[in-house]
């Protein structure tokens, strides 16, 4: 029994919205006559993805005997298997997934977006386990 599920930043959905929104830009600056300014303005907020594509992150999920696992970017954190409760997993409103598992002491750790895998595959992994997953679809908050 053991999930290993890795994110990297090098997809290819990353790498064609960078080069999406760079042509959308130009565009503008050189058929609309944008102005030059606010072209590079709005390139500012590419530069995050920009790094994360340079850098190579992963976002990492390890489920196995000894307990849970991830990393993403400084965030990282591994809980025994024997504390965890049960896991919850809902579905926002924008289509992503929120992974949180609930401790046996009754708090809740919640895990970076990035790092969770689709949800079948977290079901499976956690029936072998021998966790309880509990969905929620379209939670707002």
């Amino acid at each position: 029994m053991r999930l290993d599920y890795a994110s990297p930043a090098r997809s290819p959905r990353a790498v064609l919205g960078l080069v999406s929104a760079w042509a959308i830009l130009a565009g503008g600056w050189l058929w609309l006559d944008a102005e030059t300014w606010i072209v590079a303005g709005l390139g500012l907020f590419t530069l995050p993805l920009l790094w994360e594509l340079i850098t190579g992150k992963v976002a990492r999920l390890v489920l196995d005997d000894t307990g849970l696992t991830w990393q993403s970017g400084t965030s990282t954190g591994h809980i025994a298997l024997t504390r965890i409760d049960h896991l919850r997993l809902d579905r926002r409103f924008d289509g992503s997934l929120r992974l949180s598992v609930q401790l046996d002491d009754g708090s809740r750790q919640r895990l970076p977006p990035d790092c969770v895998p689709p949800g079948p595959k977290l079901e499976e992994a956690a029936t072998r386990a021998g966790l309880r997953l509990e969905r929620h679809p379209f939670s707002p908050f």
